[in-house]
């Protein structure tokens, strides 16, 4: 069995990953304001700028969330690790806004933020 690594090899397999993300991308998190009549509405604010991958959603993923995702167009989004992410984020990559669907978390070394986002229209 092999022994655990560094946090040194771990920052290495880390800046590996980022460095493979080929797409930038801006978030944006999801607050409320108060509309004209009183009523809630939700507001985006910019949250950060950083880079990506995009891939499609495996079978697995699609059969574990599509009660989540439903008939929606799905991503599999790959961010940079420690990438403050969450449910309802907005994620705008190339003109096109996906909305973070599932946060997936890491089950081993943690070398990217990974999560399942839709398709905004």
């Amino acid at each position: 069995m092999a022994g655990l690594i560094s946090a040194a090899e771990l920052a290495q397999m880390q800046a590996d990953a980022t460095a493979s993300m080929d797409l930038s991308v801006e978030i944006k998190r999801r607050g409320t304001s108060q509309g004209p009549t009183g009523n809630t509405i939700p507001t985006y604010s910019h949250l950060a700028n950083t880079v990506c991958n995009l891939a499609l959603p495996t079978a697995g993923q699609l059969a574990n969330y599509g009660y989540v995702i439903g008939s929606l167009a799905a991503w599999q989004v790959r961010l940079p690790a420690g990438t403050d992410v969450t449910t309802t984020d907005y994620l705008i990559v190339s003109g096109q806004t996906l909305e973070v669907q599932v946060v997936l978390t890491p089950q081993s070394y943690p070398t990217a933020e990974l999560v399942l986002a839709s398709e905004i229209k």
